[in-house]
């Protein structure tokens, strides 16, 4: 009895995070959101979870999220700044970046033995909203003369979409098919013992 509850908690767990991102990625906040740099900077990025931003500056410098052994992905997490946070670091005065980008990097690679480059220069990004692991959320490294507090700013996994949505309708059947079962030999069960 216990194994079809949660078979049936879990299922209705799974049948509600299909159905939600569904309507999030054409209602709500996993539809694309674009802003520019200077807006990111003002207001942030809301709600949104998958956004856009556009007019910023990568600036070359790059902080690694470790190895945890070969099998793991190591992160890179890079400032992206505005033209004229650009000018100022240029000048010598620290900025407080809007967005910080990172990207997982192949299985086993080390960034700092292969030779990683970091973007440098304009560069529009696109991800998803949410922060790497905390073990490999290295922004705090960021050389502290030229960046004050990255950890306050936004950050983007570039190039990463949310779920397609044929695979929250999948996950909503399975679910269902799941509920049905699990239900009716409960609903059965309970008749059973009432008789």
């Amino acid at each position: 009895m216990w194994i079809r509850l949660s078979i049936i908690l879990i299922a209705t767990v799974v049948f509600i995070n299909g159905c939600n991102s569904i309507f999030s990625r054409y209602l709500g906040t996993h539809r694309l959101h674009t802003d520019t740099i200077d807006e990111v900077k003002a207001r942030g990025v809301g709600a949104a979870d998958f956004v856009a931003v556009t007019g910023g500056v990568a600036t070359g410098d790059f902080a690694v999220g470790p190895l945890k052994n070969e099998k793991d992905r190591a992160v890179i997490l890079y400032p992206i700044v505005s033209p004229g946070e650009l000018e100022e670091l240029k000048a010598g005065r620290q900025v407080k970046p809007a967005v910080i980008a990172w990207e997982k990097r192949p299985v086993g690679e080390d960034p700092l033995k292969s030779g990683y480059q970091a973007p440098k220069g304009p560069l529009d990004i696109k991800g998803l909203v949410r922060k790497p692991l905390k073990r490999q959320n290295k922004a705090a490294e960021l050389p502290a003369v030229q960046y004050l507090n990255p950890e306050e700013a936004v950050y983007v996994e570039v190039n990463k979409e949310p779920i397609a949505w044929y695979w929250n309708l999948g996950m909503m059947i399975v679910a269902s098919i799941l509920l049905y079962f699990a239900g009716r030999k409960l609903f059965l069960a309970g008749q059973n013992q009432e008789k």
